[in-house]
């Protein structure tokens, strides 16, 4: 699918591209008749020219779009470009992270959200809930992941009525099961229709999930992990951390009954709990204490003689299932599966969601030497096509083409997949890879590819991952790219899902060791300077970037900007500026590396070279303009007020050319820039406080809590003697500063002074 950045949609300006997934791209884009910004979902090509898709994904849309809640991510239009481009324009939600990326932060931190704010948050989202189904529209795939937190005082639910357009593509198995296996309700993992109450289900997994800092069931496949929402008694809370309050612990037993019937039978039911228990937590404690992780546990069968646990109903049947260690251990199957052999049920995941589907008990035959060439030519011919012309529709013809001829061949399956994991189409990747599993269960390449899409698609199910992943090094063989990809994605399991660095380095080490293509081992030396970066000690990453540089002919650019940003990120501005000189000494032409240059070279104190260096990134692109926000920086640093002025008022005038070629590598709140934060710090140079508050607000509604915007504004209105003004600036800085301790104490006492 062609970048849209920079295009015109209709009343909309694309301005930079926010994420991909199996069924549309995401898009940030300005609507200047609203004088906002606005995101934009653009349907992949492909399903565009499916008419029955796209008069549903308009249908649900327009369902959606009738949601008016605080709440819910607002869908204000649903149109198309030049017939063939369809796009959905929802609400930005301006410095939003997930509440899945918090959850992470806080657990690698050894911390939990403050049980105040876990209860506010869960109570708006069932209010959220309640109002959504009383207009007859139930989500089916609640997540932490779909739920956004421009700030904890306003979570949102996003994707609303995405998993049921899911489960009515082209693109999943018929009468497939949508939803999230550790967030799935018991009801749907047996393969039943969900009502609001399965909203409820997975609303509790959240609030359990907040509460304990792990989800209630966990298992090394989405089918162990659904089978356990099915039959496992739940492990209370208190159990595990007698501290909690039973009012949470009633809270989370009653919204995670697998009885219907016992279940909150609305979501407002749960709000006004979740409420009861708030009101009676802030007459017994202090609100805002980060608490610590408590120790946790496995949740395994040995653990369900644990108290308060919940009463389960018998099951008729029950299979008997080998245990890795050859053991045999009782695990009942889904009631819809009873009579489905468990060796015939494939497992996939497909953007968020598990499939579980029977296949017949034959066993296909193997395809003829002459079909797999044919099918082989044809992969060739779809990436030629793609490469080389940017056809994505013919050469998806083309491989869907390849897929008919050997639908049985895994190897013709697996470039396939690989092909769909290319265009980050990662229903359709699933799709062939669960056929592919069907054909061959043990094709080590095939448990790679879904297990990279348990990872990366927008499934997230790193147990499923790290599974598949070992299944891979374990049986690989001879084949050294799968092995060495194996054991790379193994490494970012460990070393950016789980923060587990000394697991990953090895494995990364050994993918390094493995892969013969030199661009594939340049690829993973990336992946080791990741790693192996600290702020404090940036060499080795900087030397493994080098390296990786040298080994893609010097071609690869990128290796040194990036190289030179992890020597700005660790203070050393004067190394930076040397890694870009010999950058530029090989591409000369490159706008933003001069721009990276002199943003080094100001940082270490030469101005005057900084000078040079944007100006050459103007001959070189005059419309890359963040070569005047380095200018201006430069002129305010040495108080040359009125030449500061021109370049921000440049910036500031022309903000949609400016976003379009913004590289968000430098000019960013990541090190310390905004560029409405910089004009206020250039009004109040010129002894002009309220145009610093009005910068500031614009900042502030752009980055939401970033704390030096709101620390700056809340000291100006303190200045002018607005102290509620102030308060909540600092309260907004407080709550951007969450993984901050030193800063949230420094914020604490400019509050306790103000409240004093």
């Amino acid at each position: 699918m062609p970048d849209l950045v920079g295009r015109q949609l209709g009343k909309y300006q694309v301005v930079e591209r926010l994420g991909r997934g199996g069924m549309a791209d995401v898009y940030k884009a300005y609507q200047p008749g609203m004088d906002r910004y606005v995101a934009i979902k653009v349907m992949h090509p492909h399903l565009a020219y499916d008419d029955d898709f796209v008069a549903r994904f308009q249908r649900e849309a327009r369902s959606v779009a009738n949601l008016h809640h605080p709440n819910i991510v607002q869908v204000f239009d649903f149109d198309v470009e030049d017939d063939e481009t369809y796009y959905m324009v929802m609400e930005y939600v301006e410095n939003g992270t997930s509440l899945k990326d918090m959850l992470q932060d806080l657990a690698s931190e050894g911390k939990r959200l403050p049980l105040d704010m876990t209860l506010s948050i869960i109570s708006k989202l069932a209010d959220a809930l309640d109002y959504a189904h009383s207009e007859g529209m139930v989500h089916r795939d609640i997540k932490p992941a779909n739920i956004l937190l421009p700030s904890t005082q306003r979570p949102l639910l996003s994707d609303f009525g995405i998993a049921k357009l899911m489960g009515q593509t082209g693109l999943t198995a018929s009468g497939a099961m949508i939803g999230t296996p550790a967030y799935m309700s018991p009801e749907q993992g047996r393969g039943e229709t969900a009502d609001h109450r399965s909203d409820i289900y997975a609303l509790g997994v959240v609030f359990y999930e907040m509460v304990l800092g792990r989800p209630p069931y966990d298992a090394d496949t989405p089918y162990a992990i659904i089978l356990k929402h099915i039959n496992e008694p739940l492990i209370s809370p208190r159990s595990m951390d007698a501290s909690l309050p039973l009012s949470v612990e009633r809270l989370c037993l009653r919204a995670l009954s697998k009885d219907l019937d016992a279940r909150f039978q609305s979501a407002g039911e749960m709000r006004a709990v979740a409420n009861e228990a708030l009101n009676e937590l802030k007459e017994t404690t202090a609100p805002g204490v980060l608490t610590p992780v408590v120790s946790i546990p496995p949740m395994g069968n040995d653990d369900k003689e644990a108290a308060h646990t919940l009463p389960v109903e018998p099951q008729p049947e029950s299979t008997r299932l080998a245990s890795s260690d050859g053991a045999e251990t009782t695990r009942r199957l889904p009631r819809a599966l009873w009579a489905v052999p468990a060796a015939l049920v494939v497992i996939a995941i497909v953007a968020g969601a598990v499939i579980l589907s029977p296949f017949g008990s034959s066993e296909p035959e193997p395809p003829s030497e002459e079909v797999v060439a044919e099918a082989s030519a044809l992969m060739d011919a779809a990436w030629d096509m793609l490469e080389n012309t940017g056809n994505v529709s013919e050469s998806i013809e083309l491989v869907e083409e390849a897929v008919d001829t050997a639908s049985s061949d895994p190897a013709t399956l697996r470039r396939a997949a690989e092909f769909y994991i290319h265009l980050a189409d990662f229903d359709a990747a699933t799709d062939v890879v669960q056929t592919g599993l069907a054909a061959d269960p043990q094709s080590a390449a095939l448990r790679l590819l879904n297990g990279e899409l348990a990872l990366y698609g927008e499934a997230y199910a790193p147990e499923t991952a790290e599974a598949e992943f070992q299944f891979a090094i374990e049986n690989c063989g001879d084949d050294r790219e799968v092995c060495a990809r194996a054991n790379a994605l193994l490494a970012e399991l460990y070393a950016f899902q789980t923060d587990d660095k000394e697991a990953a380095l090895p494995l990364i080490e050994q993918a390094i060791e493995l892969a013969d293509e030199p661009y594939l081992k340049a690829d993973f030396m990336w992946k080791k300077a990741q790693i192996v970066f600290d702020d404090s000690s940036p060499d080795a990453a900087i030397a493994l970037l080098e390296e990786g540089y040298l080994l893609t002919d010097a071609t690869a650019v990128w290796f040194l900007e990036e190289a030179s940003r992890l020597a700005l990120r660790s203070n050393q501005p004067e190394r930076a500026a040397e890694i870009m000189q010999e950058a530029l000494a090989q591409h000369p032409v490159n706008a933003p590396g001069w721009v990276q240059l002199g943003y080094a070279q100001w940082r270490a104190g030469d101005s005057e070279a900084a000078r040079l260096a944007a100006e050459e990134a103007r001959l070189n692109e005059p419309t890359w303009l963040d070569a005047h926000y380095l200018q201006g920086l430069i002129e305010l640093e040495e108080g040359n007020l009125e030449q500061a002025a021109e370049h921000f008022t440049r910036l500031n005038e022309d903000s949609d050319a400016w976003y379009e070629g913004y590289s968000w590598l430098l000019f960013n709140p990541s090190f310390g820039h905004d560029l409405y934060y910089d004009l206020a710090r250039l009004a109040i140079a010129q002894g002009d406080s309220d145009q610093a508050v009005g910068y500031l607000e614009e900042s502030v509604g752009i980055h939401g809590a970033w704390p030096t915007a709101n620390l700056l504004l809340g000291d100006l209105y303190r200045e002018q003697g607005e102290v509620d003004a102030a308060l909540e600036a600092y309260y907004r800085a407080l709550d951007g500063a969450w993984n901050d301790e030193e800063l949230q104490r420094e914020i604490q006492q400019l509050i306790a002074e103000l409240e004093g």
